[in-house]
């Protein structure tokens, strides 16, 4: 499973947080990047696109996470404005809203298990969670996706999770490590999920912090990473367990890392 914590910390700032773990995982999968940037691209002939950017997380199955991003990224990173293109206008192009995108991604992702075929085995259970600002309303919104058995077959139903004032935090993922990250919230965001991915008795999280931070119209992945020689005291922010043997640079979310030793520490910085 996994647990995933978004929160508003000012007007036009949003964090999210999750644990690594792979439950069930078996020895091929056993981490895995669970809050991811969305790119949104709008092209015309002659304008110059628009951009944007929105964050993406996910809860349960990877085969559903990996299908689903794969499936909104292509699509979003390829969108054209037809009307600009009909009258030729200089106006740059039109993103669209995330209301939009939720309800595209909520419809692509049903067709998308319905064309699967038969699922073998247990039935994968998803929610992914589509966050940040709406380039239309330019306000802070996220859209939680689940999927949902009716009649046999997997579908994709959405709700719409507004962000209205500081402080306001969507928790989803395991319900155990949702409760723990819910009683420890005068601990803080980052402290309640690790204190949850440190407790042993929650099976369904665990292995590293991935953290994730949206300024607008920008994701952007904290750049703190100290490896010990030895492995241990790692402050790992972007979710992944960083060999020391790992040398040259490192492409992650779209932020460079370098690869640098001072004395028996491997440091990793922005390039």
């Amino acid at each position: 499973m996994t647990v995933v914590a978004i929160q508003r910390v000012s007007g036009d700032r949003l964090h999210a947080m999750a644990d690594s773990l792979v439950a069930d995982g078996g020895p091929l999968l056993a981490h895995t990047c669970k809050l991811m940037r969305l790119p949104i691209n709008v092209l015309a002939n002659a304008s110059e696109p628009s951009r944007h950017e929105i964050g993406f997380a996910f809860a349960g199955s990877t085969l559903l996470e990996n299908a689903s991003f794969g499936l909104l990224s292509a699509a979003l990173s390829n969108l054209c404005d037809v009307d600009l293109l009909r009258d030729q206008s200089a106006r740059p192009p039109l993103l669209p809203s995330l209301d939009d995108i939720a309800e595209f991604a909520t419809h692509a992702f049903s067709q998308m298990v319905a064309n699967m075929g038969e699922i073998k085995g247990k039935t994968p259970s998803s929610s992914i969670c589509l966050f940040g600002q709406c380039p239309i309303k330019q306000e802070l919104t996220a859209y939680l996706i689940d999927s949902q058995i009716s009649d046999g077959k997997l579908y994709f139903v959405e709700r719409r999770l507004p962000l209205p004032h500081d402080e306001k935090t969507i928790i989803f993922g395991d319900p155990i490590a949702c409760d723990a990250v819910k009683r420890n919230a005068e601990m803080g965001l980052f402290m309640s999920i690790q204190e949850a991915i440190d407790d042993k008795k929650i099976e369904a999280v665990g292995g590293h912090d991935q953290v994730m931070v949206i300024d607008r119209d920008r994701v952007h992945f904290p750049l703190v990473l100290d490896l010990d020689d030895d492995g241990s005291n790692t402050d790992n922010l972007i979710g992944l367990n960083m060999h020391k043997k790992r040398v040259g640079r490192l492409s992650i979310g779209g932020s460079v890392f370098s690869h640098v030793k001072e004395g028996g520490t491997f440091r990793y910085r922005n390039s």
